[in-house]
């Protein structure tokens, strides 16, 4: 028995088996990666959708088949992009390329630009023409793949060159005279003029001066060896000849240490000479126990009189009078010297910019501390403003120790400031060998400060 179904619901089974075969006629979708060169035609529409044909375009119009892409009007030359292409997104009002875009693709092609193809692709990818942007870059990656153009093969023989000569002036020398040594005959030196015509001189005939290098005629020999020009080193001052130094003792003044060496006392000023930190407004030359001090070169290196009291006179016709046993008495107890205040400013100054940080601390010190130590040290070569320079180092020095180098310098002629500071330390490092290194940190650091 055949079931029979109403009328109704066979339209309805039709209308969905339309609906089903409309859906398989979709075109398929391009494939990724580049596309080959050529015109760029878009596929039919979604459904099958007929694609309009130009004006007086005789091909037939309808379902275009799933897959295929419908015909231009005429084929484009390779790597241009014909008129109106267009890429379906899947979305309603796309953006066609228009001729004045087509054209710039077209001569950058030409031109091979690919500075100017990028900037086409990015702007297709704007527009949404991402078919277009894709064949564009498939153009730069073939003209970037290209083969360079083939290098001309070198000749097989070079043309030869007639290099000449050269002489270098000696002291002396005249036009003739080099003739003469190169060939035996002074009056060829007119030659000499036609390979150096910029030493034509109508009063010379040829000016030349010693050391100047000029060219010899091809037709000359060259036996004499060509000497370079002879270079004169400018002489060094000579280095001046190390002091002498002395270590201050209890007691000293300049009067007496000028008396030791050369016994007599008023050559104390030339100490100041030798040692011009030291010089005092109150004392001519301040002198601290233990500080080792420059001599005068024309001083001798050992003190020559003794200021103990001269030994008494024996009669030597008589036996000399036994002495008395001597008591065996302890060694006497050297007392110690008491440190003037200004020293233990320039000690105390001295610890505390070490333990921040020496010159690496600078910035982190305590103004109000090292104005207080300036205080204490005193003089007008320390002015007490918190800021540790020159003159706060220089009377460091001057109180026998070595000093942290100065983190301020003036904001005018700091160069020369910085030039003088560093003679004196040399001056100071010179007469204190026992602290070489510290000296020798203290000239590293001012450098960099």
């Amino acid at each position: 028995m055949i079931p029979v179904i109403p009328l109704a619901v066979a339209g309805v089974l039709a209308v969905v088996a339309f609906a089903m075969a409309s859906k398989d006629e979709k075109p398929a979708a391009l494939p990724p990666g580049p596309l080959p060169p050529g015109p760029l035609a878009e596929p039919a529409s979604a459904g099958g959708a007929t694609a309009p044909a130009p004006a007086g375009d005789p091909k037939p119009t309808g379902p275009t088949p799933a897959g295929a892409q419908p015909a231009t009007a005429a084929s484009a030359p390779a790597g241009a992009l014909p008129a109106g292409t267009a890429i379906n997104t899947g979305d309603k009002g796309v953006v066609h390329a228009d001729d004045a875009f087509d054209q710039a693709v077209a001569g950058a092609l030409a031109r091979k630009d690919v500075a100017a193809l990028e900037a086409l692709a990015l702007q297709a990818e704007k527009m949404g023409l991402l078919s277009v942007a894709r064949s564009i870059r498939d153009e730069i990656g073939r003209i970037k793949n290209a083969a360079p153009p083939p290098t001309p093969p070198l000749p097989d023989k070079l043309p030869l060159t007639n290099k000449l000569a050269t002489y270098v002036v000696q002291t002396g020398d005249t036009g003739e005279k080099i003739a003469e040594k190169f060939v035996g005959a002074k009056n060829r030196w007119p030659e000499l003029v036609t390979v150096n015509l910029t030493l034509k001189d109508p009063k010379y005939g040829l000016k030349i001066y010693a050391g100047q290098r000029i060219n010899l005629p091809a037709s000359w020999p060259t036996g004499i060896p060509v000497l370079p020009p002879t270079v004169t080193l400018p002489k060094l001052p000579a280095a001046p000849p190390a002091l002498n130094t002395y270590t201050v003792i209890a007691g000293d003044t300049g009067e007496k240490v000028a008396l030791k060496f050369t016994g007599s006392k008023s050559r104390w000023p030339e100490l100041v000479t030798v040692n011009p930190t030291l010089k005092s407004a109150q004392y001519g030359i301040a002198l601290y126990t233990g500080h080792k001090i420059n001599l005068p070169a024309s001083w001798p290196a050992a003190a020559q009189f003794s200021q103990a009291a001269p030994l008494p006179v024996l009669d030597l016709g008589a036996p000399a009078p036994v002495p008395p046993p001597m008591p065996v008495a302890p060694p006497p107890v050297a007392m110690p010297v008491a440190e003037s205040d200004a020293r233990a400013a320039a000690r105390e100054i001295t610890a505390y910019l070490t333990s921040i940080g020496g010159l690496a601390g600078r910035y982190k010190e305590s103004k109000p501390t090292v104005t207080a130590f300036q205080n204490r040290m005193g003089g007008t070569a320390v002015p007490a403003d918190g800021k540790y320079g020159r003159g706060s180092a220089t009377a460091v020095m001057v109180n026998g120790l070595v000093p942290v180098a100065p983190y301020y310098w003036p904001t005018t002629n700091t160069a020369k400031a910085k030039s003088d500071f560093l003679t004196l330390v040399r001056n100071y490092a010179a007469a204190d060998p026992q602290r070489k290194a510290a000296w020798d940190k203290l000239i590293a650091d001012t450098i960099k400060s």
